[in-house]
């Protein structure tokens, strides 16, 4: 695999919506944490960094048990910032381009890797699913907006490919908002499951146990 995309995985968040007091990116899901299914997953990756801030030790220890070649950040200010600190944090080390994925997102495998040899920044987007999604707008083939007010039938997923120089310019809050600059871009229609809830968990076990290439990571 090319050595000119770093996945940057955020997983310095307190998971407040999901309400256990652990990092979404440690919560199990099919018998192994979040963090754990993504890291499998990306074993094809050469750099891989994963941004840690609430219970970073715990986190670290995961990814030290998987990937010790991994690269560790800290987001010391997770609590007051929102994912885009994290990317960005992240794009800090990278190479040309970053593989942002959130710590609470599972991806098909072949969409995600389709993704990643996008010659172009790339948004992954599926038909509006969940209770507050980032509408995208599609217009002529190529994404032009991205909002939480204007409806559309699609959401972005949270899977996007930028150069380093985007990623590390997304600002501290919201990633959708600091990825405003870069539209137009293109996208793919992915499948994927994110777990934001408690009634997630077992939407997303259903996932994976429906998604042939998943079930190629179960173990």
């Amino acid at each position: 695999m090319s050595n000119s995309v770093t996945v940057v995985i955020s997983a310095a968040g307190l998971g407040t919506r999901l309400g256990l007091n652990r990092p979404k990116a440690l919560v199990s899901v099919a018998g192994r944490p979040l963090l754990e299914w993504q890291l499998e997953m990306t074993r094809a990756i050469d750099r891989i960094v994963v941004v840690v801030g609430f219970r970073a030790q715990e986190v670290v220890s995961l990814v030290r048990g998987i990937r010790p070649d991994a690269l560790i950040c800290l987001n010391h200010e997770f609590a007051t910032t929102g994912t885009a600190a994290s990317v960005a944090r992240g794009a800090e080390t990278a190479s040309d381009w970053v593989l942002s994925l959130d710590g609470d997102l599972l991806v098909d495998p072949t969409d995600l890797y389709e993704l990643i040899a996008s010659p172009s920044s790339c948004l992954g987007l599926v038909p509006v699913v969940s209770t507050a999604p980032v509408y995208a707008t599609v217009d002529d083939g190529v994404v032009t907006g991205l909002s939480q007010d204007e409806e559309t039938p699609w959401e972005w997923s949270g899977l996007v490919k930028l150069r380093r120089t985007e990623a590390a310019a997304l600002g501290r809050g919201h990633v959708f908002e600091g990825m405003k600059p870069s539209l137009p871009m293109a996208y793919r229609g992915i499948h994927c499951v994110e777990v934001d809830e408690v009634e997630d968990l077992a939407r997303a076990k259903a996932w994976i146990e429906s998604t042939p290439r998943m079930r190629e990571y179960a173990g």
